[in-house]
């Protein structure tokens, strides 16, 4: 029972600690209004660190091409994690992947220009 415990509490943590970072069409910069969800991720890494965060980059799919929204997902992914680290993130804690606009996350289409920020 103990077990289940800890795993529920720790699922919640994971949950309330996971977030979703927004670009404008076709940028890969993170913006200020979405830098201040990076910071709270970085802090509650740096203070717990058994956890990790799984980092995965999406584009929507009604603007650009597949080719183009997969290198606008990497280049997003790969701005999400270098400024994690420059906020003082572990780098051995973070991992990346991007799958451009193969799979959309959102129903709405501009929320799919993203990077899904997931604890574990």
């Amino acid at each position: 029972k103990a077990a289940a415990e800890a795993a529920a509490l720790r699922a919640k943590i994971c949950a309330e600690n996971s977030t979703d970072i927004f670009f404008t069409i076709g940028s890969a910069v993170v913006r200020k209004s979405e830098e201040a969800k990076l910071v709270k991720l970085v802090e509650f890494l740096n203070a717990n660190p058994d956890y990790s965060v799984d980092l995965v980059g999406y584009a929507d799919k009604k603007t650009g091409s597949a080719k183009r929204n997969m290198q606008v997902s990497k280049l997003r992914v790969e701005a999400v994690a270098k400024k994690m680290i420059s906020l003082g993130a572990p780098a051995d804690r973070i991992s990346t992947k991007y799958v451009g606009d193969t799979e959309q996350p959102f129903a709405e289409n501009d929320k799919n220009r993203a990077i899904i920020c997931t604890v574990k």
